[in-house]
């Protein structure tokens, strides 16, 4: 289920990515995060309300989806909703470091609910590796866990220029090795060729 949900996260912002317009591209951005701000604190008034433990959250959150007493489907619904949408916010983060950071440092509901999102997340652990080691970034880069000394944030639009240069100077020192190779090569062949003989043309005291 979350795999899933986690997949058409991913592609929503690999479309942003792609987007040519920075202006619109930041309009979706804050709007998205305008939404989701919402929507987790929705999510953390009911489950404040119903005061449950977070076992009985990863019995719903895993749950299969099939009929049940209204308020249990809500309930998992909200504990689901704050899963998906603290490894979405997640993801905002690493990609868009400048622009949702200032987001973060201006719109103090939003820092707060997305804190309590994330630790929750974390509690609960039903993330797969991959988006747990997101989490663990977008935690450091917004700060809510101590950055490690070796931190960097390889999603950011400087680390992703200076990963393309890098291997286009590999790319290149690759092509520069195959072209020696290549020359060092045909030398090597011009030299074992055999050579015609020669013929010599008599001198005149042979004749």
């Amino acid at each position: 289920m979350f795999a899933e949900k986690r997949a058409q996260q991913s592609s929503a912002v690999r479309k942003l990515l792609e987007m040519s317009d920075s202006k619109k591209q930041r309009k979706l951005i804050k709007d998205l995060l305008v939404n989701i701000k919402k929507v987790l604190m929705e999510c953390e008034t009911l489950l404040a309300r119903e005061s449950i433990d977070l076992d009985s959250m990863r019995v719903l959150a895993v749950g299969e989806r099939k009929a049940s007493p209204q308020g249990e489907a809500e309930l998992r619904e909200a504990v689901s909703m704050v899963v998906e949408n603290a490894a979405f916010v997640c993801q905002f983060v690493l990609y868009f470091p400048e622009m949702v950071g200032r987001m973060f440092r201006k719109d103090d509901d939003l820092m707060r609910t997305f804190k309590w999102a994330y630790e929750m997340s974390l509690k609960l652990s039903l993330h797969d590796p991959g988006t747990e080691e997101l989490m663990d970034l977008a935690g450091q880069e917004l700060q809510l866990i101590p950055r490690r000394d070796d931190y960097t944030n390889p999603y950011s639009q400087a680390s992703r220029r200076e990963e393309m240069e890098r291997a286009a100077v590999e790319e290149s020192n690759k092509h520069e090795e195959r072209r020696k190779a290549e020359e060092k090569e045909s030398k090597r062949r011009k030299d074992k060729k055999p050579r015609e003989p020669v013929l010599s043309r008599p001198s005149l005291d042979e004749l």
